[in-house]
């Protein structure tokens, strides 16, 4: 008896040492300095225009993020490189990205990565998307030069438009 009340006393002197270590070390996207982002982006048609923001044509419609507190504020210009659906109406989808800033405060561009992950029901309507964006680099002489970072979008179908969060280390 007295053997096992020894045991079960370290063990919850071990457990509760753990824990004290693991409160005192710093999260590391908040060690880096990490800002975390937010906001709503929209359909860019008609409002971001790739020859003026000097990218490439883009393979599905842009996204416009407005300006926001705490949030981006430019286009986003993908480009699709593959995909792959499934017969219950599953789609992923990969590729890259350009982000170029609209901030007269932050001019540049960064690159992503990305993962598009939706369904869609049998008339080719989405049910529910998301894709998440790691950043891959930032490019130039630029406020985004040495960026690192994610943010993640989250569809809103029955809004029309596009959530976002993440961080971004500079």
């Amino acid at each position: 008896m007295k053997r096992r009340l020894t045991i079960l006393a370290l063990t919850a002197l071990a457990v509760a040492s753990f824990i004290s270590v693991e409160l005192t070390v710093p999260a590391p996207a908040l060690a880096g300095g990490a800002k975390q982002i937010r906001g709503t982006a929209i359909d860019g048609t008609g409002t971001c225009d790739p020859q003026t923001d000097g990218v490439d044509n883009p393979t599905t419609f842009p996204l416009f993020f407005p300006v926001e507190e705490g949030g981006l504020n430019g286009c986003l210009y993908t480009y699709a490189e593959s995909s792959e659906g499934s017969p219950s109406g599953t789609y992923r989808e990969r590729g890259h990205e350009i982000f170029v800033s609209h901030d007269p405060n932050k001019p540049g561009r960064f690159e992503t990565t990305y993962l598009f992950t939706a369904k869609f029901d049998e008339d080719g309507n989405e049910i529910w998307g998301r894709c998440e964006h790691p950043i891959t680099a930032g490019t130039g002489t630029s406020a985004f030069e040495g960026v690192t970072g994610r943010f993640d979008i989250k569809d809103d179908i029955a809004a029309g438009n596009f959530p976002y969060r993440g961080h971004l280390r500079f």
